[in-house]
């Protein structure tokens, strides 16, 4: 069987078939990327109430197919590879801009607490450049 059959035939599966393809594909993704099964990837869904580990909303974002919300993500350690929980899209994407960093994400979470406040002089940052930026501003 040469490759072009083969990817004529995988193509008429998909149509004919795409919820079975899907769930396979799925399947694969869980264990290849994160080392879980589908039914590890549900008991942990359940565990959380079926929402999002950081901001405990379920997620409203809809799959690409528009046939429905997308799933929880698969929040693990890049370092470790152990998972931590199931994020919505929102959470997990924050994580991932702020490179998993605490320092980074506390850092963030000042500087709005700060900017809800106006800056008040008691503030401190947790960082020097934080610091400069919240004296420079004190001095305007």
């Amino acid at each position: 069987m040469g490759l072009r059959h083969k990817r004529i035939m995988a193509a008429k599966r998909r149509l004919e078939k795409p919820d079975t393809v899907r769930e396979e594909r799925r399947r694969c993704s869980y264990k290849q990327n994160f080392g879980i099964t589908i039914e590890q990837y549900e008991y942990l869904l359940e565990t959380q109430g079926g929402r999002c580990a950081v901001c405990g909303e379920a997620e409203t974002i809809m799959r690409a197919d528009k046939k429905g919300v997308r799933g929880l993500a698969v929040d693990h350690c890049h370092a470790t590879g152990k998972v931590r929980g199931l994020l919505c899209f929102r959470c997990n994407s924050i994580l991932g801009f702020c490179k998993d960093s605490p320092s980074l994400l506390r850092g963030l979470a000042m500087y709005v607490e700060l900017a809800d406040t106006g800056f008040n002089k008691e503030a401190k940052s947790t960082s020097a450049k934080g610091n400069r930026l919240v004296s420079e501003f004190m001095k305007s």
